[in-house]
């Protein structure tokens, strides 16, 4: 994930300067654990710059995270991660024309 920042920078009344700058999100955000209901139990889903990723597994998409979450093999790393994760799928279309 790419963050910009923008800093305006007023050094005196109608004179400003304006600084840009960059960060490289790096690090993995831990979103769930594999509970004792399953065979992958203790196995950590993360997500980096690249996506959602399975311990040892692989790449997996947000959608498969809900399903196992749906069907209870997920521990949450807070209770917020389900809202967040649901995110990651993007804009939801109504279906209205």
């Amino acid at each position: 994930m790419l963050i910009w920042l923008l800093l305006a920078v007023v050094f005196s009344p109608g004179t400003a300067i304006a600084v840009a700058i960059s960060y490289q999100q790096t690090s993995q955000t831990l979103i769930v654990t594999f509970g004792p209901t399953t065979g992958w139990a203790g196995k950590t889903i993360t997500y980096d710059k690249q996506g959602v990723n399975i311990d040892g597994v692989g790449r997996v998409s947000a959608r498969d995270v809900l399903t196992y979450d749906e069907q209870g093999h997920l521990v949450r790393a807070h209770d917020g991660m389900r809202a967040w994760v649901t995110g990651l799928l993007g804009p939801v279309s109504s279906g209205a024309a």
